[in-house]
């Protein structure tokens, strides 16, 4: 394990106590969530700034820096994924992220996480439950180009090309 990953899980996992630490005050949840959105990503983007200097951070809750685009390494953290978990009580699927990216060729992605909980996995679903695909009976037509203009099942306003079909179009 090198430095920057060494760097990378202490950050995540001191912001993740700082996190469980404001949450612990209870409070409003709307006002949890805020204050954790803001406590993390001040305390990561300090924290980087102070032990990476010549590096760029890019945060989900800060604004979008244009050195990154010519940076050579890029530190881009999500202060708090699952800032609407945060703030109701007994949820643990919420995290800290902290990753670094380079340009350099061969360089991997740095992801350590401080999960909210006891375990990092999500249960899926619990948010939004996954869709049935809808029933298909008969073949299935073959496929529009997706072109306005292209098949009639594209166009959007009435006029001479809606009479015109694509060879294997299957809209009618």
């Amino acid at each position: 394990m090198n430095d920057d990953h060494r760097l990378a899980r202490d950050l995540a996992e001191r912001a993740g106590q700082r996190l469980l630490g404001l949450r612990a005050q209870d409070g409003d949840p709307d006002m949890v969530r805020k204050a954790g959105d803001r406590l993390s990503h001040e305390f990561l983007t300090a924290a980087l700034a102070r032990e990476r200097p010549g590096d760029v951070v890019l945060s989900e809750e800060g604004a979008d820096n244009p050195a990154r685009r010519s940076a050579r390494r890029v530190w881009i953290v999500d202060p708090l994924d699952g800032t609407r978990e945060f703030g109701e009580p007994g949820r643990t699927d919420w995290a800290v992220h902290v990753a670094l990216w380079e340009r350099d060729p061969g360089n991997l992605l740095l992801a350590p996480s401080f999960p909210g909980g006891p375990s990092p996995r999500t249960p899926l679903g619990e948010r939004r439950p996954p869709r049935a695909p809808p029933e298909i009976s008969g073949p299935a037509p073959s496929p529009c180009p997706p072109r306005a203009g292209s098949c009639p099942r594209w166009n959007r306003r009435p006029g001479p090309m809606t009479a015109r079909r694509r060879p294997g179009c299957a809209s009618r």
